[in-house]
């Protein structure tokens, strides 16, 4: 009877060690085998005319999309997206496949000050099944992580090609 006892106590206590209130439960991140239901990216600038200093595209459902130039906020895109044409397609999907792990895993939305002296930022959304994040990264790399460096490189280069 006092085995019974013990193991009831111990899974009691198992129960209310496990979850500190608040504590925010963050999903595993598996290997990059779970291909995300959509990715946007792109860069944006605060302080010029919208047309030149928004550009965010959208890859979902292998097709390409162009936002409306809404200015990212503080909570997931709000843009419009129209359908572009898949002609570039090929030339940035890659983009998909080289999400660094690190990102993932970094709970805050803000990486660094995003265009707080109208030096710009960078909006990545990436969305899976179980996992739905969206970061505002500085385009100043001192101000971020080393980690995060190349693919920042690799979303500039394709923001250029789409707008090639």
């Amino acid at each position: 009877m006092k085995i019974l006892q013990y193991a009831f106590l111990l899974l009691l206590s198992l129960v209310f060690t496990s979850c500190i209130e608040g504590e925010k439960i963050k999903p595993e991140i598996e290997e990059k085998s779970v291909y995300p239901e959509y990715i946007i990216f792109g860069m944006f600038f605060g302080n010029c005319f919208p047309q030149d200093c928004i550009e965010i595209f959208k890859i979902q459902n292998d097709s390409l999309f162009k936002s409306d130039n809404t200015y990212p906020r503080d909570s997931l895109y709000s843009g419009e997206f129209e359908f572009i044409g898949n002609e570039k397609l090929s030339l940035v999907s890659d983009i998909t496949d080289e999400i660094p792990s690190e990102l993932l895993e970094i709970e805050d939305q803000y990486i660094g000050c995003p265009d707080c002296s109208d030096w710009g930022g960078f909006i990545i959304e990436y969305s899976t099944k179980e996992f739905q994040s969206n970061w505002l990264i500085d385009t100043r790399k001192s101000n971020v992580p080393e980690e995060l460096h190349d693919f920042l490189n690799l979303t500039y280069d394709r923001i250029q090609i789409l707008l090639n």
